[in-house]
């Protein structure tokens, strides 16, 4: 495991899930609650999307609760026109796949372990937010306060 895959299994849920290893995150909704996959990417970029899940028409949920397309653009930063959502099968993430450093869902063996512990013990501390009773974003989070890229490159 890289130096950078430990560090990030230190830091919070918000940066964990946000900063290499999101997709281990949707996996663990889609297990339990069979959720399809959306990929989120600036639109015309290439490369890796942050992977998340599509429970309804309109919305993402992730490790920050439920959001309106809407929502989570302004969460970004962004424009919602500036956003892409795009369903995807799991099969896709393959594509996305890197054990070493650098953009890519990160997929060595220790990492994908750990990181999916600490998944399902979040989404169990707030099931009320993942399995849909209450849909709305999961209160004192910020997608804003996460650790920046900086940060988890250090």
């Amino acid at each position: 495991m890289t130096e950078r895959a430990k560090r990030l299994l230190q830091m919070d849920e918000g940066t964990l899930f946000t900063h290499g290893g999101c997709h281990v995150f949707a996996l663990a909704l889609r297990k339990r609650f069979q959720y399809p996959l959306v990929g989120v990417r600036v639109q015309g970029k290439g490369g890796c999307p942050h992977i998340a899940c599509a429970p309804e028409p309109r919305v993402v949920l992730d490790v920050f609760g439920w959001f309106q397309q809407a929502e989570y653009a302004r969460g970004e930063l962004s424009e919602l026109a500036a956003l892409s959502f795009q369903q995807i099968e799991e099969e896709q993430l393959d594509s996305w796949s890197t054990q070493g450093d650098g953009e890519g869902l990160y997929v060595h063996p220790s990492f994908l372990v750990s990181a999916t512990e600490k998944a399902n013990t979040w989404i169990e501390r707030h099931v009320e937010h993942f399995n849909g009773i209450d849909k709305r974003p999961i209160p004192g989070l910020c997608r804003i306060k996460k650790a920046s890229a900086l940060d988890v490159w250090k």
